[in-house]
């Protein structure tokens, strides 16, 4: 089971405050969120996308948001990664 964490959890994994998530969703730089009723949730998956994006961020300098091609390339990367792991996966035998 996929378990997902709010904004505090989030917070407190990644050792910010509550009001710096904040200032990073205004600037665009917070991760993705999911929306569960009213509650606010942050998946497993959007949690490891924004820390490789951050640290591609510290790689080029930069404090803030991603341009937007950083990003896709990152997420093209993902994919390929992704692609490349059910590859790998066993086939099923037929029935």
């Amino acid at each position: 089971m996929k378990v997902s964490k709010t904004i505090p959890q989030f917070c407190q994994v990644e050792q910010i405050s509550v009001s710096q998530y904040h200032a990073m969703k205004r600037e665009g730089w917070n991760p993705d969120e999911e929306a569960i009723g009213r509650l606010v949730r942050i998946s497993n998956d959007a949690h490891r996308r924004w820390q490789r994006q951050r640290e591609r961020a510290t790689e080029l300098g930069i404090r803030g948001a991603l341009p937007p091609e950083e990003i896709a390339a990152l997420r093209d990367a993902e994919a390929a990664r992704s692609r490349a792991s059910e590859d790998d996966s066993p086939e099923e035998d037929p029935p």
